[in-house]
């Protein structure tokens, strides 16, 4: 069993389609990808492996073939990935890092708030 067969398995597992829009989006990754994972037995890099493992409540570890074991039998309405994350992984690299900064900063400013708060 190769990775498209763990990663079809997970998302079967999970109700999910294999080639959806909608998954090529939350991994990152555009469409044709996912077709040529398939057809030319790619495995993905290890930052699109981190993202599907997420996405279909399984690990890197099986997608990889490193266990056996999928992971936790998790519906969809049990974990979902917050839309700030799909968000995100459309971004540019460019954006990403805006967007990073802009967290950063509402962090920081709720750090301080409290910090007056409670003084």
């Amino acid at each position: 069993m190769g990775f498209w067969e763990r990663y079809a398995a997970a998302c079967k597992r999970k109700g999910v389609k294999t080639q959806t829009n909608a998954n090529a989006e939350a991994f990152g990754v555009s469409r044709a990808a996912l077709t040529t994972w398939k057809t030319k037995n790619i495995t993905p890099g290890g930052n699109v492996i981190a993202r599907i493992a997420v996405y279909l409540n399984t690990t890197a570890d099986y997608l990889l073939e490193l266990t056996d074991e999928i992971g936790p039998d998790l519906r969809n309405d049990e974990i979902k990935i917050p839309r700030v994350l799909s968000l995100y992984y459309s971004l540019s690299e460019e954006d990403k890092i805006r967007a990073e900064a802009y967290m950063e900063g509402l962090l920081a400013s709720s750090k301080a708030k409290k910090q007056v708060k409670d003084a």
